[in-house]
């Protein structure tokens, strides 16, 4: 009988020591997986800081690209109006004098 109660006392000592090493493993894996979830997280915040760095540049870029486009035909319009009044402002004037004095 003495053999029985011993044999159990070591099944639960062994039965305990098994449980601490399982609870020691689960405390383990739980900080590995909170380490490996804090690095994923900053790495997609960095990888979304990056996509929006990248997407702000480009469209800084096509904004001035369309502002000079723009720019230069509005200098374009500017040079043709300022051509053809430069072309066409004396026959203008004599018009508008005609006009005025029924000549």
């Amino acid at each position: 009988m003495e053999n029985i109660i011993q044999e159990l006392i070591r099944i639960d000592s062994d039965a305990q020591s098994v449980v601490a090493e399982a609870e020691k493993l689960k405390s383990g894996l739980a900080a590995r997986l909170e380490t490996c979830r804090n690095e994923l997280q900053s790495q997609m915040e960095t990888d979304v800081k990056s996509r929006i760095r990248r997407e702000k540049e480009s469209a800084e870029k096509e904004t001035a690209e369309k502002t000079a486009e723009f720019l230069q035909e509005k200098q374009r319009k500017i040079a043709a109006l300022e051509a053809e009044y430069e072309q066409n402002k004396d026959v203008w004037a004599t018009r508008i004098f005609s006009s005025i004095t029924g000549r």
